[in-house]
C-alpha cells in the first residue's frame, strides 16, 4: 500500500514537470516572436494660434470717477437792522427761486425814515454853523486890517475863528456821515437778494420782530454748482488742470443716475481747479468740477436738474495719447505681458510698460513695435521657444 503511494506522487511529479516546461517554452517563444513597438518622436507638436497685428493709434485719455454735488455759492441771510417784519416773499420757502435784486422780506421803515430827516436836520444845522463862523472870520479879518494891531499867532488864529471853523467843518464831515448812514439803514429794511438764489430754509414770518445780524434764510446761488471728485494721483498727469498745467481745464461729463424707470441727468462741467489737500482715508487727490446752470433756468429745461448733495457719475476728458500701440485688454497677459509669434514662429512672451489703462483697452508705450504678431488663443500652455503654427484661415486683424 505504502508502495502504490510512492509510485502516483513520482506520477504527479512528473506531470507537473511537464507541464512547466512547456509553459516555460511558450513564455519564451512569445518573447522571442513579439513585434518591436513602434519608436514615437519626441518632438512637441507645435500649438495652433490666432494672432493680430500690432497697430499704433491715437487715443483719448478719459478718467472715470464718482462725485459730490456741492454748492459754490452757499448764503446765509441775515438782517442787517432791527425792527417788525410786515411782508416776507411768497417765493421764500424751501425750493423757491428769487431773483437778483428780488425783495426777500421787508422790516416796518418808520423809524428809519425819521432817523433820516433827523439826520437831514442835523447836516442843515451844520451847514449853518460853518456859515456863521466863515462869516466871522470875515469880519474880523477886516478888522484886523483896519487896526494894524500885532499879536501872537495863537491870538491871531483865535481873532481869526480858525479853531471854529475847523471844529464846525468837523460837525459837518460828521453829520454828512450820519445821514449817509441813516440812508443806508432805510434802504435795508428791504431784505434783497444780491444774486439768483436758491431757498434751503427761512428763519421769519411776518409779525416776527428780528434784530441785526438775525437769520432771515439760508440759499445757494444758482449760477453753478461743484462737483467734487476724488481721484488716484497716478491720474492727475493725463488731466488738464489750470493754473498747473493748462490754461483750460477738462472738458467734464456729470451724470445724476436716476431709480428704476427715472431718467438719467447729464449736464456738461469743466474742470476748474486742484483742491489743496489730499483725502486722508484713500490718499487722493481732490479736484473741483463746476457745472453752470445746474437746475436749468437759463435753458429753460427743468426736467434736468442737477440735485445739491447728490452722488454722480463724471467722466473727464483728459490728454491724448499720440502714436502708441492699443490693445484689447484681453490679450494683455499676467503680469503686463504680451504673447507674440516671432518670423520663425516661435513663441516670445513680452513684457510691456502700460501709458493707460481704460475699460477695454490698453496703450502700450514700450515693449511693442507696429506689427507685431501678437497671439489672441489662450487655451495651451505658454513655454517661451515652443513652435507655434497659425490657424488655417486665421486672419490678421
Amino acid at each position: 500500500m505504502a508502495k502504490e503511494k510512492k509510485v502516483n506522487i513520482k506520477s504527479q511529479l512528473i506531470k507537473i514537470s511537464i507541464i512547466l516546461c512547456l509553459a516555460g517554452g511558450i513564455s519564451v517563444f512569445f518573447i522571442l516572436t513579439k513585434p518591436e513597438p513602434k519608436k514615437v518622436s519626441s518632438e512637441v507638436l507645435p500649438s495652433t494660434v490666432s494672432i493680430v497685428e500690432a497697430k499704433r493709434a491715437t487715443g483719448t485719455v478719459w478718467v472715470e470717477a464718482m462725485g459730490t454735488v456741492k454748492a459754490v455759492k452757499d448764503l446765509k441771510i441775515i438782517s442787517e437792522v432791527g425792527g417788525r417784519v410786515i411782508w416776507i416773499n411768497e417765493k421764500l420757502i424751501p425750493g423757491g427761486i428769487i431773483q437778483k435784486g428780488e425783495v426777500i422780506a421787508k422790516i416796518e421803515e418808520t423809524d428809519y425814515e425819521i432817523a433820516v430827516e433827523q439826520a437831514e436836520a442835523n447836516l442843515a444845522m451844520a451847514k449853518k454853523e460853518l456859515l456863521i463862523q466863515e462869516g466871522a472870520a470875515r469880519s474880523a479879518k477886516v478888522m484886523e486890517d483896519m487896526s494894524k494891531i500885532s499879536a501872537s499867532s495863537q491870538a491871531k488864529e483865535l481873532r481869526m475863528k480858525v479853531p471854529h471853523i475847523q471844529a464846525a467843518e468837523a460837525n459837518l464831515r460828521a453829520s454828512e456821515k450820519l445821514l449817509e448812514q441813516a440812508k443806508k439803514n432805510l434802504v435795508r429794511t428791504e431784505i434783497l437778494a444780491p444774486y439768483k438764489i436758491l431757498i434751503e430754509s427761512e428763519d421769519i414770518e411776518v409779525g416776527n420782530y428780528v434784530t441785526r445780524l438775525s437769520s432771515i434764510a439760508e440759499a445757494y446761488g444758482t449760477d453753478a454748482f461743484w462737483v467734487e471728485v476724488n481721484i488716484p494721483l497716478s491720474k492727475l498727469q493725463f488731466l488738464n488742470i489750470p493754473g498747473i498745467n493748462s490754461t483750460q481745464g477738462s472738458k467734464a461729463k456729470v451724470t445724476l443716475q436716476g431709480t428704476k424707470g427715472a431718467k438719467e441727468v447729464v449736464k456738461n462741467g469743466r474742470l476748474l481747479r486742484l483742491a489743496g489737500s489730499l483725502d486722508a482715508s484713500g490718499r487722493m487727490a481732490k479736484i473741483l468740477i463746476e457745472v453752470d446752470d445746474p437746475l436749468g433756468l437759463e435753458s429753460g429745461n427743468r426736467s434736468e436738474v442737477l440735485l445739491l448733495n447728490s452722488y454722480v457719475k463724471v467722466e473727464l476728458e483728459g490728454r491724448k495719447l499720440n502714436s502708441m500701440i492699443q490693445l484689447p485688454r484681453e490679450y494683455l497677459r499676467e503680469g503686463d505681458t504680451v504673447w507674440l509669434m516671432d518670423d520663425s514662429s516661435k513663441l516670445v512672451i513680452n513684457s510691456v510698460t502700460i501709458a493707460w489703462r481704460d475699460q477695454d483697452s490698453v496703450y502700450i508705450s514700450d515693449g511693442l513695435v507696429e506689427g507685431d504678431r501678437i497671439i489672441t488663443t489662450n487655451n495651451f500652455v505658454p513655454i517661451a521657444g515652443m513652435k507655434l503654427r497659425l490657424i488655417e484661415g486665421s486672419a490678421n486683424e
